[in-house]
């Protein structure tokens, strides 16, 4: 009996410690709820039927200067929750972020969700832009 329940306490115990440990992350980017992550067609789409969106890209100025999306507007992610907030926009206002590769852009993102905006798009890098760009 005492050979029954030691089994099954040792069974416990290894479904438990399993259940604890966490498989690897494929993807360096976090995906945080309430984040919608936009494709470059999806983001042309929308910004050609909504001009509502607010894109912000949060390089540093010197990269903006280099090339960026056309009527864009240049918020370093270390400024881009005041950056934001200094645009008097509504927490509800539709904001896409977007940065050279994603890193930067999901960083910003989770930042302005955990100020409060609720409409936040992840466009992630402009080098997976294929469309137009300004400089």
């Amino acid at each position: 009996m005492k050979q029954y329940l030691t089994i099954i306490i040792f069974a416990i115990i290894v479904l438990l410690l399993g259940a604890c440990i966490s498989k690897p992350s494929t993807s360096t980017v976090e995906i945080v709820p309430g984040i919608k992550k936009l494709k470059a067609a999806e983001a042309k789409e929308l910004f050609a039927k909504d001009s509502s969106f607010v894109l912000v890209d949060v390089r540093e100025p010197y990269e903006y200067a280099e090339g960026h999306i056309p009527n864009s507007i240049n918020i370093p992610l270390s400024g881009v929750v005041k950056g934001v907030d200094e645009l008097k926009l509504d927490k509800e206002s539709p904001v896409v972020v977007y940065c050279r590769s994603g890193r930067r852009s999901a960083e910003a993102a989770t930042a302005l969700e955990n100020a409060g905006y609720k409409n936040i798009y992840d466009l992630g890098g402009i080098i997976d832009w294929p469309y137009e760009t300004v400089k």
